[in-house]
């Protein structure tokens, strides 16, 4: 039960986030980085518009040709928070957003620990080491990763409500990254036997089964079209193992587990007079990947609970030491052999990428162990009620204040006009593609790595000689210790439009770099537009509805027309492109190919192509026979096509698209994405909704009676 003696930790909570988070909260500048970026503004954007004009947010036309919205599990369409987003800009509701999900990390873990019978101040310390934690700092620029992570503690505080702990579950499923649940719920079943409870082992058991099951059900109206996506797509059976293995610490940066500056030597890079009057700024931004430090005083008072409660529990204490062993080792991956065994033994384990990403998992044993190490120091030290207080107190102020201190600016901040300004690759794409796509050959790229994007007259802007960003320090892991940047080179760097980043413009694109589930025939077709022959390339514009190619370097190729430099060196297809095109039905078996062999002169008729939403086309034109419509639209489930009304097969055409039989005569052809993955996971939801309002209605009841 919650005191009015809880509320000034509450406070105290309150005042951290708003200080870790005051330069998105309270100024006129935004969080950028990365996947912020190239992902979470597109995502976030696109579902906001689709729902604020009453259009399920199922489809994103402007990546991949086409791809699923809902069904990348990542947009955060259904969780409560989120409609900050379809209120107000996502400039504006990013820094309350994240505010937000603190304050449930926050009060979460400080709820927990209460119910586990510790000291308020004791509780504190443990809230300050779960959500100033390296894991919940270092992914900021994943606003869905830390929403799904937040959660955790929760679901230790009703390990033994199954109603509450559905909730909490359904909501970190919703929040936008089910693989974070997933290992939450995992860690739940392994470590909740560990702590104090009132119910027996076979009831906890029964407890979370059925409250991890019912929060299945709930969050089925994202899980079912996620799956679908995730067989649909390229990762459908696993990932190889160089890219699984991709982010994983090095032996030498052990101690980053416990703070930053105590990997590997780095150098710091000096803010000096010269560069600071060029606008350089400073950022202390770790890859989210290498953000896995717990705190030195934070560990420290993990050591001291841990033997605190081996001499009460020494059962549970082993067990513990154990978990976070085996926990810290999976970190390094194939960095280190007895990590790189487990990976490759491990069930399920092509499906999961970058084995440091897996930090978050330390927490569930790290977050009571240290709140207890402060309980025994300050009961240790004093025994007196007032003194021991005002010592566990200290230790939790300590912990906060070096979390708070490591996290502070660590993000780089611009002003909050950043994501809608353009630039000029965005006004050329507008006045030309005039509904059609555009695909870049510009290797996707974070700053990190950004050097590889330029020339080299560029890169002396930005650059040193050795390839360094001026004024910072780069290796081999991308890590910054002491990053300086400057408002134009982000700009600069934003309006690359790498990523995902074209979607907000409303420019579709035939890449989608960072996208996780691009469709594995999509997969497919880019593989063909950079392996094929140049002399392909202008027929495979034409067909795939491609106005322009954009590249680092300039392009050869037979029968594009080069448009010169515009940010990107850009070629133009030959013709105008159309989405929609009638061939003859003696075309069919070469329409069922690939893309590559398809001539670029055919007898095909461009039909006139509308797109009144993102997840409907209305297509029109008149055939003198019948024939075959040719879309391109990828094929995919759940795209239903009608002719006059009349229900028609689709079939699969030039490795990806679509093609329709259509008779003689003047038609209008509709085509509507409902799938049936999204009906059913609704109907999954509803129901289970239903249900737990009513067993809470009747407990309700029943405790109230009683």
């Amino acid at each position: 039960m919650i005191r009015r003696r809880d509320l000034w930790p509450a406070g105290l909570l309150l005042a951290a986030f708003c200080g870790l988070l005051g330069p998105c909260l309270f100024t006129s500048r935004v969080y950028v980085y990365n996947d912020l970026t190239n992902l979470s503004l597109a995502w976030r954007t696109l579902v906001a518009e689709q729902v604020a004009r009453g259009v399920l947010p199922l489809w994103n036309p402007y990546s991949a040709y086409g791809i699923p919205l809902i069904g990348n599990l990542q947009t955060g369409a259904f969780f409560p928070i989120s409609v900050l987003f379809t209120l107000f800009p996502f400039t504006q509701a990013l820094g309350p957003y994240l505010l937000a999900l603190y304050c449930v990390a926050g009060c979460g873990a400080y709820l927990w620990l209460r119910r586990l019978g510790l000291s308020r101040s004791s509780c504190l310390a443990g809230a300050f080491a779960f959500s100033l934690s390296g894991f919940c700092v270092g992914h900021i620029q994943f606003p869905n990763i830390l929403g799904a992570f937040v959660w955790m503690p929760f679901f230790f505080l009703f390990s033994e409500s199954p109603l509450l702990l559905a909730v909490a579950a359904a909501l970190s499923i919703h929040s936008g990254y089910p693989p974070i649940t997933s290992g939450v719920a995992a860690s739940c079943f392994i470590l909740a036997w560990a702590w104090p409870r009132r119910a027996t082992r076979a009831a906890l058991a029964v407890s979370l089964f059925g409250g991890f099951a019912l929060a299945l059900a709930l969050g089925a109206a994202v899980l079912l079209p996620g799956w679908e996506a995730g067989t649909q797509s390229a990762r459908a059976f696993g990932m190889p193992r160089g890219e699984r293995m991709e982010f994983s610490l090095a032996p030498r940066d052990a101690g980053m587990l416990l703070h930053p500056r105590l990997g590997a030597a780095r150098v710091r890079a000096p803010l000096t007079a010269e560069l600071a009057q060029q606008g350089y700024r400073r950022a202390s931004y770790l890859p989210a990947w290498k953000s896995a430090y717990s705190g030195v005083l934070a560990a420290a008072a993990v050591l001291v609970g841990t033997a605190a409660l081996a001499r009460s529990a020494p059962t549970s204490a082993a067990g513990l030491a154990a978990f976070l062993s085996l926990s810290a080792l999976l970190l390094f991956g194939d960095r280190s052999a007895p990590s790189a065994w487990i990976w490759d033994h491990l069930p399920g384990a092509s499906l999961i990428r970058g084995p440091s990403r897996q930090s978050f998992l330390l927490a569930a044993a790290t977050v009571p162990l240290a709140a207890m190490g402060v309980e025994t120091i300050a009961r240790a030290r004093s025994a007196k009620r007032t003194m021991t207080a005002a010592i566990a107190f200290a230790g939790a102020v300590f912990i906060g204040g070096e979390l708070l201190a490591t996290g502070w600016r660590f993000y780089p901040t611009l002003p909050k006009d950043y994501y809608s300004s353009g630039g000029a690759l965005v006004e050329f794409l507008r006045a030309g593609l005039d509904g059609g796509r555009y695909r870049s050959l510009a290797s996707s790229g974070n700053v990190a790595r950004w050097r590889h994007q330029w020339t080299d007259d560029e890169g002396k802007r930005h650059f040193d000689g050795a390839g360094f960003m001026k004024g910072g320090f780069d290796d081999s892991d991308a890590f910054w210790p002491r990053r300086l940047y400057n408002d134009a080179m982000m700009l600069e760097y934003r309006q690359r439009l790498f990523g995902t980043s074209n979607a907000p413009f409303h420019l579709p694109s035939a890449t989608a770099d960072y996208e996780p589930l691009i469709p594995a025939r999509s997969a497919r077709l880019n593989q063909l537009f950079a392996t094929s022959q140049p002399e392909a390339l202008a027929a495979m514009m034409r067909w795939a509805d491609v106005r322009f190619v954009a590249s680092r370097t300039p392009i050869s190729a037979p029968g594009v027309v080069n448009r010169g430099k515009h940010v990107w060196h850009f070629v133009q297809a030959p013709k105008a492109t159309s989405g929609a095109y009638w061939f003859p039905a003696s075309w069919r078996e070469r329409l069922g190919g690939d893309i590559d062999r398809m001539p670029s002169e055919a007898p095909a008729a461009p039909w006139r192509i509308e797109r009144s939403r993102e997840d409907h086309l209305a297509i029109s034109g008149e055939s003198k026979e019948s024939g075959i419509l040719y879309v391109a639209q990828p094929k995919y489930p759940g795209w239903k096509a009608y002719v006059n009304g009349r229900r028609v097969q689709i079939e699969r055409a030039l490795t990806a698209f679509e093609m329709i039989s259509v008779p003689t005569g003047p038609w209008k052809v509709d085509l509507l994405y409902r799938p049936l993955s999204w009906k059913v996971g609704l109907l999954a939801t509803l129901g289970a909704l239903a249900a737990l309002i009513v067993s809470g209605m009747k407990k309700t009841k029943a405790l109230a009676e009683g």
